[in-house]
């Protein structure tokens, strides 16, 4: 059966969805029982759509914009107020009078028919079941004319905060869901649709943020594409944690058969947008990589390690996850042949080199490398061509032994044949993806290499902070102000600017670690 790619556009960091604590509110007095607290709410200013920024579109026509407020704490009643807003882009305000000092408010805002008034302090649900708050689920019972399917207001926003935080600030909520976009892979498509309905996580909890367990199956859906290359999408609870796609969705494609897509269990994360891609006729879809991923000599990959095959790396870097790689292109991989002749992924060796020389003598005479420049050393580097870069040290050396590269050529472990750059020393640009990925917090690239590390069959990365050429990591990019050798420095510290260093000598304890491109 053909395997067919997967494609997943991540937003570029969660900072377009949530917000430190400053960032929700303005510090005020201390919360006092019996006293009045006014509250103001705004949706998040940008929200994602193919890994750019858009600003938040207006309420979809016939519906506007509803929000809930609901306090709790101490035993006390829970408090429900709801109001409705005419602008997504505005500001609501609540007042209440808290009966303790104790109490949290928790917000749900959603869209509800634009015809609706406010019956006994509350509108009508239209999506989602409010009744059960402050668990919040999909509507079972949808008013004529309304769908889960290809709709923008199926959106919904939410956010849970203590009473510190909301006395006299504004809060801002944040999207809950994964959008997830079913696409035809080949060409562009038109006609009807219908789709059986699939098993997805029912709701969530909004005093805590966790997505229900229970699965229940989306209504079945049947009539026209969404257009825009898109066949259906659906907005779905995600937690990044226990949400995931059914492993197969039912759907038939104008005239023709029943097809059933297999989506390997997508694991889905809240603020994210994903693109799947796949051919309406071919009944197996492959999961786009993930940054923590094992990479198998097969050219396959795997959020679990798969004991069945021979892993050779981890995915450090994917297509739509922000980093640099989004901006790689298959152009820069002469004599590579890519499948779907895309890039896709970057995957770290799991072990390193056993040369500490990138040449066997000083290079400060070396002449004929036509290798990409950087300008300054303490400056962001963007250069990402380390494919190219190392090619070129081959090819114009003017004979200078370069064992780096020799170890790099002996690598241990074999990369697949095709469909991939094979091992090479990555670029600046691609280092500093390597490390921000292998150095940030609940590190899945870390998780995955130490797994493996326990066995013998992964090095961990040098990440001391000390100085010294023990330390440093080969790049491939070559700095022209000196004529020398441009370092990675791998740190610990989050943030850590000083991440290049320069050397007129190339011969003394540096690490080497390759990585390939597929």
């Amino acid at each position: 059966m053909k395997r067919i790619l997967l494609y997943s556009t991540l937003a570029l960091g969660t900072g377009l969805f949530s917000c430190s604590q400053e960032d929700l509110m303005e510090q005020g007095s201390a919360p006092q029982a019996g006293r009045p607290v006014t509250i103001s709410v705004q949706l998040p200013s940008e929200v994602g759509s193919d890994a750019v920024s858009r600003a938040l579109p207006a309420i979809p026509d016939g519906h506007q914009l509803r929000c809930i407020l609901y306090v709790s704490g101490n035993g006390e009643t829970p408090v429900r107020q709801e109001t409705v807003l005419a602008d997504a882009g505005g500001t609501i305000s609540f007042t209440f009078t808290p009966a303790t000092d104790t109490y949290t408010c928790s917000f749900w805002a959603d869209f509800v028919s634009g015809t609706d008034t406010n019956t006994d302090g509350r509108y009508d649900d239209l999506y989602y079941d409010t009744q059960r708050i402050p668990d919040v689920t999909y509507s079972s019972t949808l008013a004529d004319g309304h769908s889960f399917y290809n709709n923008d207001a199926c959106d919904a926003f939410t956010g849970h905060f203590t009473a510190a935080e909301v006395t006299g600030g504004t809060v801002v909520l944040k999207r809950p869901f994964a959008k997830v976009n079913f696409k035809e892979k080949t060409s562009e498509v038109s006609g009807n649709i219908a789709v059986t309905g699939y098993a997805v996580n029912n709701g969530m909890n909004i005093t805590d943020g966790t997505v229900s367990e229970t699965r229940a199956n989306l209504p079945d859906y049947s009539g026209a594409v969404a257009g825009d290359g898109v066949w259906f999408c659906n907005y779905l609870f995600a937690d990044g944690t226990s949400t995931r796609l059914p492993e197969s969705i039912s759907m038939t494609v104008g005239d023709g058969g029943a097809t059933s897509i297999s989506t390997d269990g997508l694991l889905l994360n809240a603020n994210t947008q994903y693109n799947l891609s796949f051919e309406a006729n071919v009944g197996e879809v492959v999961p786009a990589p993930q940054v923590g991923d094992y990479y198998y000599s097969d050219g396959s990959y795997s959020s679990a390690l798969d004991e069945n095959k021979a892993v050779v790396g981890v995915v450090f870097a994917a297509t739509g996850d922000g980093s640099a790689i989004d901006s790689d292109l298959p152009t820069n991989y002469e004599d590579v042949t890519f499948a779907d002749g895309e890039i896709h992924g970057w995957v770290i060796g799991l072990k390193e080199c056993a040369s500490s020389a990138f040449s066997a003598e000083r290079l400060n005479n070396v002449s004929g490398v036509a290798v990409a420049n950087i300008t300054a050393s303490t400056t962001t580097c963007d250069e990402i061509k380390g494919y190219a870069n190392s090619k070129a040290w081959k090819e114009g050396a003017g004979g200078v032994d370069l064992p780096a590269l020799d170890a790099v050529d002996a690598y241990e472990l074999e990369a697949p044949l095709t469909e991939t750059s094979g091992w090479y020393i990555p670029a600046l640009g691609q280092l500093l993806a390597l490390r921000e990925a292998y150095n940030a917090e609940s590190s899945k690239v870390l998780e995955a290499l130490t797994a493996l590390n326990g066995d013998g069959e992964a090095d961990l990365m040098d990440t001391s902070a000390e100085s010294g050429n023990t330390h440093y990591y080969w790049s491939s990019t070559y700095y022209t102000n000196m004529t020398e050798l441009g370092l990675m420095r791998f740190f610990p510290v989050s943030g850590e600017t000083n991440y290049v260093a320069r050397t007129q000598s190339a011969t003394t304890g540096r690490h080497c670690r390759p990585i390939l491109t597929f």
